[in-house]
């Protein structure tokens, strides 16, 4: 589990830098809509997302995943 953690770990510091302010808890298993987030800014996090791992997860795809767990584990399988 040491690589989901890694990814986990990466994946809050791109959101608290670039999607969520500092103080908002993070669930890794509510609904990404709870973010409270702009279409324009998740598209903004979908790229920088692309991004930093290196990976391209199709934005339909990016689109169904509900939660945070579910992304964590789709980019840990991209990376596999």
């Amino acid at each position: 589990m040491h690589k989901m953690a890694s990814v986990e770990d990466r994946l809050v510091t791109l959101l608290r830098d670039n999607l969520l302010p500092e103080e908002t808890e993070i669930d890794l298993d509510a609904d990404v809509s709870d973010w409270g987030a702009t279409s324009l800014s998740i598209l903004k996090f979908y790229q920088l997302l692309n991004s930093a791992f290196d990976i391209e997860i199709p934005s339909e795809e990016f689109c169904e995943i509900r939660t945070l767990r579910g992304l964590i584990e789709r980019i840990d399988s991209e990376l596999a």
